[in-house]
């Protein structure tokens, strides 16, 4: 099954496909990994069999235009996965995310990164090397969270509702 990790931003989006055995707890190879124009994103999508959207939350602080771009954006991504793609898909929000992989609100990007590596086998086999390259060689940046979105979902829901199945 393909599962897409979407980390929406304003104009580029981190986007991870990845492959996951339903019974399993971790993905078993990443198909594609990349910031991708917002407009890209649903043609590389193709194939998916579901994704999970990272959505925006209020924490009481002021918020400029790049939050309600992003926010159109992600009411965008989920019309065009339902009506062009027709693939279930949900949403995770950043704490969530924080929560289940580091345990603690205070999580950042780092801390995040860090504990996808160490579920992964720690930095020599989750990373390698360009010879010896283990199954997150070449992540980066966005999408960290669009792997940790994916990941998420596998340890907390696990599977797919029938109709999407």
């Amino acid at each position: 099954m393909q599962i897409a990790g979407i980390d929406p931003g304003p104009k580029l989006t981190g986007l991870v496909i990845a492959e996951w055995v339903g019974s399993c707890r971790d993905i078993e190879k990443i198909l594609y990994k990349g910031k991708v124009p917002n407009e890209d994103i649903i043609p590389i999508c193709q194939g998916c069999d579901c994704a999970v959207v990272e959505m925006v939350a209020c924490y009481g602080m002021p918020v400029g235009k790049e939050v309600f771009e992003t926010v159109k954006w992600i009411g965008r991504f989920e019309c065009m996965l339902d009506r062009e793609l027709k693939i279930w898909h949900t949403e995770l929000y950043r704490m969530q995310v924080k929560m289940q992989m580091c345990r603690s609100p205070k999580a950042n990007d780092g801390t995040i990164r860090q504990a996808l590596i160490d579920r992964y086998g720690g930095k020599e086999k989750a990373i390698g090397l360009k010879k010896t390259p283990g199954i997150l060689y070449g992540l980066s940046g966005d999408c960290w969270s669009a792997l940790a979105l994916i990941q998420t979902y596998i340890e907390t829901r696990g599977f797919l509702p029938s109709a999407a199945a």
